[in-house]
C-alpha cells in the first residue's frame, strides 16, 4: 500500500464512519497501544487476516498523524506478534514517506487456530468493527474444524424410524432412487436409509436424518431452529444489534419445512415493486429476488455449524427496511469468502446433510443441488434486478450474508389473466375450501395417485389460485370460492 492507496482507504472509513472487520486505525502517538495484542490475535482468528494502521487519529476524521520513530515501533510490533501470541503470528509491516505504518496481519493456519494471547491464554475474535474474547465453548468451534466434520453422521440415541416424517421418507426415496442409477438398486427403503445416511446399520436415525426428514428434530435438537425479526428501523447488522422488532418468528420442523416456512415469512416481510421488461410488459415482484434469499437461507441451515458448541445458536434471519441478515453459527468450511461463487466445485462441512438434501424436494427443486451454483444464482438474480451485490461475512465460528434492499418504491398491481380451473382443479379447490391439506390427503380424498395430485397442485400454484407453506397447500386470498 502506498500514500494514495492509504488515502483511498481512509476516505472508505471516513464515508463508513469507523474501523471494519478488515481493517483497524490506531493513533499510536505513544507507542504501541495496549490493545495491539488483542487486536493481532482478533485478526489472525479471523479468515483472511486484516490490517492495522498505525499513525493515524480516528477521533479527528482519520486525520494522518504518523509515528513516531517508525523503525523502532515496527520493530517492537513484529516482536510483540512473535513472542505475545501463540502461535506466533506472521506480520508484514510497511513504513510509508508520511510516517504511517501499515501492518498485514496473516491468518492462523486452520489447524492451528484459535490463536491466543499467551498471558492470559484468552482469544479473540473480530466482531464488527472490534476485537472480542470469546468464550472456551466459542474456541471448540475452531478446534472442531481442524479436520472434516461428520457430526451429522453420529446417532441420535432415543430416535427410531417411527420419529421420521413417513412423507419426507416416501419423497425422498423416490428422488433417490429416480437420481443415481446405483442407488436405484436398493429397492428396500430401509437398506437405502442406511447407504444414504439417513439412518444407522441398526436402524437409529443420524444426526442428518433426523434433522432433514423427522417429524420433530428440535425434540432432540431445540435450537436447530430459524430465528426471524423483522424492525421498522435499521442497524448496523453485521453483529447482533439492539434493534426493536415489529414481528418476530421461530421456524421448526425438519429442514425443508423449516427453509420454506422462512422464505414464506420473508415474503410477507417485502414489498412488491414493478419492473418493465426488454418486451414492454410489466412484472410485479417483491423488491429482492425470493431466488437469491431462498439459496442464502438454505445455505445458512444446511451449513450451519452441528458441533456440540454451537447447540445453543439458532441461524438468525433478520429484516430491516434496508437489508436482509442471515447468519449462521459456523464459517466457511474448505473455502474462503473471494472464491465464493467462483469455485467449481462446492465444500460442504455438513457432508451427509447436503447428501441427503440432494434427494429431498422443497416445492419444485431439491433443497440444495451440490453444484456450487447456488452462490452464482444471488450474484446474477440481485445484478438483474439493479440490487447492489450481497455482502458476505466469515468470522470463523459464525457466517453472515447481507442482501441489499431497493426501498422507497410503492408497489402497483398488475392485472393477469388466468384460465379459469379445469374439471380436475376445480375438485381440488373445492377440498381446500374446507381448510389446508397435504398432499397425500388431497390424492386419498380424490382417488388419484399422489403423482397426478401433485401435477395439478403446481399448476394451481403457478396460476396463483393456492400457495404451499411447509408441506401444507392453502387457499390464496383471490382464490375462486
Amino acid at each position: 500500500m502506498d500514500v494514495k492507496q492509504l488515502e483511498t482507504l481512509l476516505e472508505t472509513l471516513r464515508s463508513h464512519g469507523g474501523d471494519t472487520a478488515s481493517v483497524e486505525v490506531k493513533l499510536a502517538a505513544g507507542g504501541l497501544p495496549d490493545s495491539i495484542v488483542s487486536t493481532l490475535c482478533a485478526f489472525a482468528n479471523r479468515p483472511g487476516g486484516g490490517t492495522v494502521i498505525l499513525g493515524v487519529d480516528e477521533r479527528d476524521d482519520f486525520a494522518v498523524r504518523g509515528v513516531p520513530h517508525p523503525a523502532a515501533l515496527s520493530e517492537a510490533l513484529v516482536n510483540r506478534a512473535r513472542s505475545a501470541l501463540e502461535p506466533p503470528v506472521a506480520v508484514d509491516v510497511n513504513a510509508l514517506s508520511n510516517g504511517v505504518l501499515i501492518v498485514e496481519v496473516h491468518e492462523t493456519p486452520v489447524s492451528h487456530k484459535p490463536c491466543r494471547v499467551r498471558a492470559t491464554g484468552a482469544a479473540y475474535m473480530r466482531f464488527g468493527d472490534g476485537d472480542y474474547r470469546i468464550s472456551e465453548l466459542e474456541v471448540e468451534g475452531f478446534v472442531v474444524n481442524r479436520i472434516q466434520p461428520q457430526f451429522d453422521r453420529d446417532r441420535v440415541d432415543g430416535a427410531s424410524l417411527e420419529d421420521l416424517d413417513r412423507e419426507l421418507v416416501a419423497d425422498f426415496c423416490t428422488t433417490a432412487r429416480g437420481s443415481s442409477m446405483v442407488l436405484a438398486r436398493f429397492r428396500d427403503d430401509q437398506e437405502l436409509l442406511v447407504k444414504t445416511g439417513v439412518i444407522t446399520d441398526d436402524g437409529v436415525p443420524t444426526v442428518g436424518g433426523i434433522l432433514t426428514l423427522g417429524e420433530y428434530p428440535q425434540q432432540w435438537f431445540p435450537n436447530f431452529v430459524i430465528q426471524a425479526g423483522a424492525s421498522d428501523a435499521d442497524g448496523r447488522m453485521t453483529t447482533p444489534g439492539n434493534l426493536r422488532f415489529t414481528d418476530t418468528a421461530r421456524f421448526d420442523g425438519p429442514i425443508p419445512l423449516m427453509i420454506d416456512l422462512a422464505l414464506e415469512w420473508t415474503r410477507r416481510q417485502l414489498h412488491n415493486q414493478v419492473r418493465e421488461l426488454p418486451d414492454g410488459s410489466v412484472k410485479a415482484e417483491p423488491d429482492v429476488p425470493i431466488v437469491a434469499l431462498r439459496e442464502l437461507i438454505a445455505n445458512a441451515v444446511v451449513h450451519r455449524d452441528l458441533a456440540p458448541w454451537a447447540w445453543s445458536r439458532a441461524t438468525e434471519l433478520r429484516i430491516t427496511p434496508q437489508r436482509i441478515v442471515i447468519a449462521n453459527p459456523g464459517g466457511l468450511f474448505g473455502t474462503t469468502v473471494d472464491r465464493l461463487g467462483l469455485d467449481q466445485l462446492t465444500s460442504a462441512r455438513n457432508l451427509s446433510v447436503v447428501r441427503i438434501c440432494q434427494y429431498v424436494r422443497l416445492r419444485d427443486r431439491t433443497v440444495i443441488e451440490a453444484m456450487a451454483s447456488g452462490i452464482p444464482r444471488v450474484i446474477t438474480s440481485l445484478r438483474d434486478q439493479g440490487l447492489p451485490p450481497a455482502e458476505f461475512h466469515d468470522q470463523g465460528i459464525r457466517f453472515t450474508s447481507i442482501v441489499h434492499r431497493s426501498s422507497g418504491r410503492k408497489a402497483r398491481t398488475v392485472d393477469r389473466d388466468r384460465p379459469e380451473p379445469t374439471a380436475a382443479e376445480r375438485r381440488l379447490l373445492d377440498i381446500l375450501v374446507d381448510g389446508p391439506q397435504r398432499s397425500a390427503e388431497l390424492a386419498k380424498a380424490l382417488g388419484i395417485t399422489p403423482q397426478a395430485v401433485r401435477r395439478t397442485l403446481a399448476s394451481l400454484q403457478d396460476s396463483g389460485r393456492i400457495e404451499r407453506i411447509g408441506f401444507v397447500y392453502h387457499l390464496t386470498t383471490d382464490a375462486p370460492t
